[in-house]
C-alpha cells in the first residue's frame, strides 16, 4: 500500500505542475489518485486521469452527497419511513440512492467478470481474486464462514469504495482550501518539511514522527472541516454517562 500511495503521488504532483502560476479548480486528478490507491487494493486496477468514465461517475457522487442531506430525517424521525415511496422520492429523494446502488452494481459486477474469467487460484492479486477464490473453496465446505454471492462482494467492495475514496477526498480538498487560506501556515509546513526530509528524497511515514506540525495540520482539518453533510447515525448498546452527558 505504501508503494502504491508513493507512486500514486508522484503522478498526482506531475499532474498539479500542469497548472502552476494560473488559477485553476483543484483537478479531477486528486479525486481519481484516491480512487486508484483504493482500486488497486480491491481490483489491481488504475485510472487514467481523464478517464470519462470514472470523472462521470465521481460527478453523481457529488450531485448525491450534494443532495441527499434528508436522507437521514427517517433516522430521527422513523415515521418518515411508513410514507408512500413516490413521496419519499420527492421529499426525500431517495431515487438518487437507488440510482448510485445501481451505478455501483454495474460498477463492480463488470470488475467481477473480469477477475472471474482470469481467474489464477494459485496467484491471487487482489481482493476480488481472494473473494472469489474463498468463495469456491466454499463449495466444497459449506459450514465455514459465509463468502456467499458474488452480490455480497458487490456490496463488501461498495464499502470499501464508499468508506476510502470520497471521504479521503474530501478531506484532501479541505487541507487545500485551508492552507491556501492561511498562508502563515503553509510557511511553517514548507519550512518544517524542508529541515526534515532531504532535496533528494521523498516524504515518506517514515518522516512522521519529525513532522509534528504537519501531522497536527491533517488533525486540525479533520477536527474543523464539514465532511460528511448528515452524518451517520449511532447509538449505544446501553445507556452511559459521559461527561455530565446521558448518552
Amino acid at each position: 500500500m505504501k508503494a502504491k500511495i508513493y507512486s500514486e503521488a508522484r503522478k498526482l504532483v506531475k499532474n498539479f505542475e500542469k497548472q502552476v502560476d494560473k488559477p485553476a479548480k483543484i483537478p479531477k486528478s486528486l479525486e481519481v489518485s484516491v480512487l486508484n490507491i483504493v482500486w488497486r487494493l480491491v481490483a489491481n486496477k488504475d485510472f487514467g486521469y481523464d478517464d470519462k468514465k470514472v470523472i462521470d461517475f465521481m460527478d453523481f457522487l457529488h450531485d448525491i452527497t450534494a443532495d441527499t442531506g434528508l436522507l437521514v430525517l427517517p433516522d430521527f424521525f422513523p415515521i418518515l419511513n411508513y410514507l408512500p415511496k413516490f413521496l419519499r422520492n420527492y421529499f426525500l429523494k431517495e431515487y438518487l440512492v437507488d440510482e448510485f446502488k445501481k451505478i455501483c452494481i454495474d460498477f463492480t459486477k463488470e470488475a467481477i467478470g473480469e477477475h472471474r474469467a482470469n481467474l489464477d487460484a494459485d496467484n491471487p492479486l487482489d481482493v476480488i481474486d481472494h473473494y472469489l477464490i474463498e468463495m469456491d473453496e466454499q463449495k466444497k465446505n459449506p459450514n465455514g464462514p459465509q463468502f456467499k454471492s458474488e452480490m455480497d462482494l458487490t456490496r463488501t467492495i461498495f464499502d470499501l469504495f464508499a468508506a476510502g475514496f470520497d471521504t479521503t477526498s474530501s478531506t484532501l480538498r479541505w487541507l487545500i482550501l485551508y492552507v491556501a487560506s492561511h498562508p502563515e501556515v503553509q510557511r511553517k509546513l514548507h519550512e518544517e518539511i524542508d529541515s526534515v526530509v532531504q532535496s533528494d528524497e521523498e516524504i515518506s511515514l517514515n518522516h512522521k514522527d519529525s513532522l509534528p506540525y504537519l501531522e497536527a495540520t491533517i488533525y486540525e482539518t479533520h477536527r474543523y472541516c464539514s465532511l460528511v453533510t448528515g452524518g451517520i447515525p449511532h447509538e449505544t448498546s446501553k445507556d452511559i454517562q459521559l461527561g455530565g452527558h446521558t448518552i
